[in-house]
């Protein structure tokens, strides 16, 4: 099995909300279409309960269809000859990624109970690795039903702007009690049945089939609506003529839940759905966040398709419709569609026309308007070129500002940028200059604070140890006489109001001639050399 399941080593340290803190794990996902030269076309699914990787075409492992093989596929409404579509097996999942069934490096046995117990928001953590494996920024659309659709808003609230638009569809930020006791059920159902063996059932390759299939058909009903079901099947008996007064399957309705229950032991792990509906009635999304739905979806700038179905007592149009007032509050762009049918909470997994062309024309509208926002694929387009990119920076003044240049012209650089600063400026003293460069250097690149302290003290100390010269500020002065008192005593000659180097340049000239030096630009008349002559 293991060869037609692609993997994706996850060794970034994930903290779970168990507080466990896992690394070097499995999560298997697989694709379908092509990812562009822009990476802009792809798709993240996050798949329900029961499903897996395996969207489209069909599941290598079971031979059937995907789960999803309705929506997705080339020229559905997922269409895969234009998007590059994503899934993963969720962890605590049993299709390759990181869950009960798989083998624990510590004791070379299956997990079974000793795996921890997962949430909502640790799945979605675990796949967003897959993104960064995968060389995406940003997505274009991120889409899932039932458990799928509460990863997908757990998505958009702990990576907020990590897609463009999100069709969330037929699910709630919460369980509801009956849900709870739904999943309760299910989960009774299982750990009842002797063989589970409080978890250990794989050690013996063995699967708890009856209580599994029983946890299915709890499970099963839920999708269902009363009147799908009573019109599909009615009292509908089962190929006789009467009752047969036994427990036999004598009903349509009991013969297709029996089917579906054993059907699935084959491809599922009963420890799984153990973990995955507990991880579904922990998910409460307000919970997460002080400020409840509003907060958990503040500041959010992706465009929402919430869907849902009439018909679905499950996640009903009212759980729905609450998802839709949490996104208008925090300010998000939200559209709502209720889709009417009679085909219950499992009309997202069928032919359900209204449904589909609802999620592909939002699709198509989507990946236009992602265009021309972010590529500026319009009619009016425009090219920039690139100039440099600056990993840090101090910025004064349009003109004045010192950056550390990593890219420039588009070529990998490593470079210090100065630009108006009076460190680059010829009368700034030689002495500051080189260690002014550096002192902003350190700061561009958060430096320690005691490096930079320490780097500070040793230029002052040895400050009075360098040449006058280089300490200081080379400025030239012009039409002198302007500023001169002809009339006045030495050393007194500045005129009211004379610039302060200017009167250092008419009293440096009172002193050469006090000590019958000529004024002259001849260096050795410099005020270096005389004052070495003086000491």
């Amino acid at each position: 099995m293991s060869e037609k399941i692609k993997k994706l080593n996850v060794s970034k340290p994930l903290v779970l909300d168990c507080k466990k803190t896992v690394k070097d794990f499995p999560l298997a996902y697989e694709t379908y279409g092509s990812l562009n030269k822009n990476k802009d076309n792809a798709i993240l699914i996050f798949h329900a309960l029961t499903g897996d990787q395996f969207v489209s075409g069909t599941n290598p492992i079971t031979k059937k269809n995907g789960w999803w093989v309705t929506a997705v596929g080339p020229g559905k409404a997922i269409d895969t000859n234009k998007y590059f579509v994503i899934c993963a097996n969720v962890i605590g999942g049993c299709m390759g990624s990181w869950g009960p069934k798989e083998i624990d490096k510590n004791t070379n046995e299956a997990y079974g109970l000793n795996f921890p117990v997962i949430t909502i928001k640790d799945m979605v953590k675990s796949q967003e690795t897959l993104l960064d494996h995968l060389g995406i920024d940003k997505l274009l659309c991120a889409a899932g039903g039932s458990m799928g659709g509460m990863q997908l808003l757990q998505f958009c609230a702990t990576f907020p702007n990590k897609t463009f638009s999100a069709v969330p569809i037929a699910c709630s930020t919460n369980h509801s009690a009956q849900n709870i006791a739904l999943n309760e059920l299910a989960r009774q159902a299982i750990m009842a049945d002797p063989v589970w063996d409080n978890g250990k059932y794989l050690k013996k390759n063995i699967q708890p089939k009856n209580g599994l299939a029983v946890a299915r058909m709890v499970g099963h009903i839920s999708y269902l609506s009363e009147k799908g079901m009573q019109e599909k099947f009615g009292r509908k008996l089962q190929e006789k003529a009467d009752y047969e007064f036994s427990f036999d399957a004598d009903f349509q309705v009991e013969s297709y839940l029996r089917h579906q229950g054993f059907a699935f032991v084959e491809r599922f792990d009963a420890n799984s759905i153990l973990y995955i509906t507990r991880a579904m009635d922990y998910f409460d999304l307000s919970r997460q966040f002080k400020g409840g739905l509003v907060e958990a979806f503040k500041n959010q700038k992706t465009k929402f398709l919430i869907i849902s179905f009439s018909s679905d007592w499950l996640y009903t149009t009212k759980e729905n419709k609450d998802i839709v007032i949490a996104l208008n509050a925090s300010g998000a762009d939200v559209s709502y569609s209720e889709i009417v049918t009679d085909k219950g909470h499992d009309s997202f997994l069928l032919n359900v026309p209204d449904f589909l062309e609802t999620l592909g024309n939002f699709l198509n509208k989507s990946y236009d308007r992602y265009a021309k926002v972010f590529l500026n694929l319009d009619e009016h387009r425009f090219n920039i070129k690139q100039e440099v990119v600056a990993k840090s920076g101090v910025w004064i003044t349009k003109k004045r500002y010192g950056q550390w240049i990593i890219r420039d012209a588009g070529v990998v650089v490593n470079k210090l940028d100065i630009k108006g600063l009076d460190i680059i400026r010829s009368n700034f003293p030689e002495a500051f200059r080189d260690y002014m460069k550096e002192f902003l250097m350190d700061i561009l690149k958060n430096e320690p604070k005691d490096a930079i302290d320490k780097r500070y003290m040793d230029f002052k100390s040895n400050l009075t140890s360098l040449p006058v010269t280089t300490i200081a500020q080379p400025t030239s002065v012009k039409n002198i006489s302007k500023y001169t008192d002809k009339e006045a005593s030495r050393f007194n000659r500045a005129m009211k109001g004379t610039p302060v180097h200017v009167k250092s340049a008419l009293n440096y000239n009172d002193f050469l001639m006090s000590i019958n030096l000529s004024v002259s630009n001849n260096e050795n008349t410099g005020c270096y050399n005389i004052l070495k002559k003086l000491r």
